[in-house]
């Protein structure tokens, strides 16, 4: 069995896949995954505790991930203890 295969680059927007950027990424992948799988047994009629403020959580990560990239990104004095 054989297979071939032909590819191309397409340039696109990307962002540099930094430690920050990563955990931020797989956070809202996850989170995003969990509201549909609620979505989803909500409409079985099963229900979850606990997984209310999925939007709230969502929110909330994403300003500290803003902060804290922030604070990488203009390094300065006292650095490391403030990330």
């Amino acid at each position: 069995m054989s297979c071939k295969t032909d590819t191309y680059p397409v340039q696109s927007n990307i962002h540099f896949p930094t430690d920050i950027n990563l955990l931020w990424d797989s956070l809202r992948c996850t989170l995003g995954t969990i509201r549909k799988i609620l979505i989803h047994l909500d409409k079985k009629g099963l229900f979850i505790e606990g997984w209310r403020k999925i939007a709230y959580n969502l929110r909330k990560a994403k300003k500290l991930y803003k902060r804290t990239a922030n604070i990488h990104q203009r390094k300065g004095g006292n650095y490391q203890a403030r990330l």
